[in-house]
């Protein structure tokens, strides 16, 4: 992750370009998508979307669908962090169906996983599960371990909270294990796992 030193300096120098372009053209657009970005991961979420909403209105205006979609899943994980489920739905399946029509199977666990985020935000835990399922089919269609792995950590954690444990320890052990052959994955990932392993084991009477 990036130091807040250097995320401050981006976005200075973000702040720059915007200043020297015309604000309704598709390279403010790319600027802001961009910058709504970084600013929505430093937790800053109204200014996040604020550049994302123009971004995703002025990408529609120029025609650029590819990068719209790619706004779009940004600005879906950006309303979900607000609450705003409905929008944050609506986008995540504009994304899912531009994605399966244009061939571009690659981002497809992302949205699904942004999808599944979405509804465990609201504890819709039947609907986060097929999305999570879809996330998994996705990933190892293109020969994603590591996402596959997430999948199967985000599985486990709703089957926790169905209270299904054996489904829950099943998805934990594909996990570690494949996590265990991968070089490079996301640490937190991994602390998620031990979480859950944790709270299956305090389930069961273990701790």
């Amino acid at each position: 992750r990036p130091s807040l030193d250097d995320v401050g300096y981006a976005l200075a120098e973000l702040d720059v370009a915007m200043r020297g372009i015309d604000p309704q053209s598709k390279a403010a657009a790319c600027v802001q998508k961009d910058r709504g970005w970084m600013l929505y991961d430093q937790g800053e979420i109204e200014r996040g979307l604020l550049d994302l909403t123009r971004a995703y209105e002025l990408l529609r205006v120029h025609d650029d669908a590819p990068q719209r979609m790619i706004t779009a899943g940004r600005l879906a994980a950006a309303y979900a962090s607000a609450r705003e489920f409905e929008q944050a739905e609506q986008l995540l399946n504009e994304t899912i169906s531009y994605f399966m029509a244009s061939g571009a199977v690659s981002r497809l666990a992302t949205a699904y996983d942004r999808l599944g985020r979405a509804f465990v935000a609201q504890s819709k835990w039947p609907e986060a599960h097929d999305a999570f399922e879809q996330m998994r089919y996705r990933a190892t269609l293109i020969g994603d371990t590591v996402a596959a792995a997430y999948a199967h950590i985000r599985l486990c954690g709703v089957h926790i909270e169905q209270d299904v444990l054996i489904a829950a320890e099943r998805d934990c052990a594909i996990a570690e294990r494949t996590l265990a052959a991968a070089s490079n994955y996301d640490a937190e990932e991994r602390r998620i796992l031990h979480a859950y392993r944790g709270r299956i084991q305090l389930a069961r009477g273990n701790m």
